[in-house]
């Protein structure tokens, strides 16, 4: 049975908001923005287990490559049960990065047990979380809403591929054609860059796309498009 789209998107902004918490160890912000220029920026780590944990705390690329230009304080703190960890992420060479347009990174978060014993006969079990991070510069052209609104959708074949203009990184959540629903899992489309997506089957010559989108805040903004193949 197929989901109504509704339902189906707030699914989605549940897999887009889980990186975000794991096991009782949670962040506050599904994605941290150093506005105009700005280089900091922070978060609040919450244990609400009843464990204490040892957590570090780094800045990765999309590669999954740590990246020395940033600072997190404390890139190691300790964690008891039911405390808040305040996490500032500081940029220390913005010149390093695009001026024209957004760039993106992930803080990465690794938490221990606290305190171990060898002797005990028990499963020691980390957890870790991953919250994106964008370095977004001075003067900007356009905003994110305008980014998702301005995604462009077109027929290649059996692919289903979107296009990004802007300078943003546009995170996609989940599409439908058709009712059919597609649910992405981290799917970020980097400013001049293109997804593909696989057309489910039988789809039509001409359909009504429906896409989701986080904007700055982690909500999902729903968009629509008419997308029609083009015959050759």
């Amino acid at each position: 049975m197929r989901l109504p789209f509704g339902l189906c998107l707030w699914a989605a902004l549940l897999i887009a908001s889980s990186e975000a918490e794991s096991g009782g160890l949670s962040v506050s912000n599904t994605r941290l923005i150093m506005h105009d220029g700005q280089t900091s920026a922070a978060t609040v780590f919450a244990n609400e287990t009843a464990t204490q944990f040892l957590t570090r705390a780094w800045i990765e690329d999309q590669a999954g490559r740590k990246i020395e230009d940033f600072v997190v304080t404390p890139p190691v703190a300790f964690s008891p049960p039911g405390k808040h960890i305040r996490l500032q992420v500081t940029l220390l060479y913005p010149e390093k990065y695009p001026a024209d347009k957004e760039t993106l990174f992930y803080l990465r978060t690794n938490s221990v047990p606290g305190s171990y014993d060898k002797n005990a006969n028990t499963l020691q079990i980390e957890y870790g979380l991953r919250v994106k991070v964008f370095y977004r510069p001075k003067a900007l052209s356009g905003t994110m809403l305008d980014s998702i609104k301005g995604l462009r959708w077109r027929i290649s074949g059996r692919r289903l591929i979107a296009e990004n203009p802007s300078n943003f990184n546009v995170t996609v959540a989940a599409y439908s054609i058709n009712g059919n629903t597609k649910q992405l899992d981290d799917c970020v489309i980097a400013p001049g860059a293109a997804v593909q997506f696989a057309l489910p089957d039988h789809t039509p010559d001409a359909f009504r796309l429906v896409w989701a989108s986080m904007d700055d805040y982690g909500t999902a903004v729903k968009s629509e498009a008419d997308i029609k193949v083009e015959k050759p």
